[in-house]
């Protein structure tokens, strides 16, 4: 003869959470919402009176941009430039480049203010700081390396060559 189990689900190991912990939730608002929603009389009293505070915030709350409020034409917003940047918009608001970085970039920039690698290289090599395994890396990632670099070489007091290519 076998003995059948009678527990439904395998006990709960300490330190883990319940697989679905919100239908108790839900039950107990549902028995408090079900408490308030009628007083002695039948009225709804105190399901008003939260709802008053509520639904204002979710209804009404603040216009969106672009709608019309108060009968005036709605205000189109111009769609943002989408940035190529790895950079997110809030830290590159907070943080500035510093001296450094501004002459830096200003040293390697082409006509259209990208970074320029034939001059990137050269300045590094002019301080050599360049390392061949800087060309399998993309323009970004080289001036990243080098900038570090020179910025580790001006921290020990050394001097940086500021070089403009010929050519």
């Amino acid at each position: 003869m076998t003995k059948i189990s009678t527990a439904t689900t395998a006990p709960r190991r300490p330190g883990r959470p319940r697989k679905n912990p919100l239908p108790a939730q839900q039950n107990a608002a549902a028995s408090d919402a079900a408490a308030l929603d009628h007083d002695q009389d039948g009225e709804t009293a105190a399901v008003d009176e939260v709802e008053a505070e509520l639904v204002p915030a979710f209804k009404g709350g603040r216009p969106r941009r672009g709608t019309a409020s108060d009968g005036q034409q709605p205000v189109e917003a111009p769609a943002p430039k989408p940035s190529r940047s790895v950079i997110k918009p809030d830290y590159k608001r907070d943080h500035k480049p510093d001296d450094f970085a501004q002459q830096l970039s200003k040293a390697v920039a082409d006509d259209n203010g990208r970074v320029d690698r034939v001059k990137l290289r050269a300045l590094a090599e002019a301080n050599g700081v360049w390392n061949p395994a800087y060309e399998r890396l993309n323009v970004g990632q080289a001036r990243m390396n080098v900038g570090n670099r020179l910025r580790a070489k001006a921290r020990k007091g050394q001097a940086v060559v500021w070089v403009m290519p010929v050519g």
